[in-house]
């Protein structure tokens, strides 16, 4: 899955799944996309702070969790 399309996945499921606890309605584009990247920053804070940047193929997928931020960024 490229990075554009993880990134319009994670959007979708907040979205669909995730109810404002105040209101009880669906989040709103703007929450979804702050939840997303709360997501993300997770995903690789767990990297960092397991040390798993150090090889090659984690290094990329450090990368790739990096691009979908940017992508969601830019939703």
């Amino acid at each position: 899955m490229t990075q554009k399309e993880k990134a319009k996945e994670l959007l979708d499921k907040m979205t669909d799944k995730y109810y404002n606890s105040e209101s009880l309605k669906k989040i709103n584009a703007k929450e979804a996309k702050r939840c997303a990247l709360i997501c993300v920053d997770e995903i690789l804070e767990i990297m960092v702070f397991w040390g798993l940047t150090g090889d090659d193929y984690l290094r990329n997928k450090q990368k790739y969790w990096q691009e979908v931020k940017q992508e969601i960024e830019k939703l």
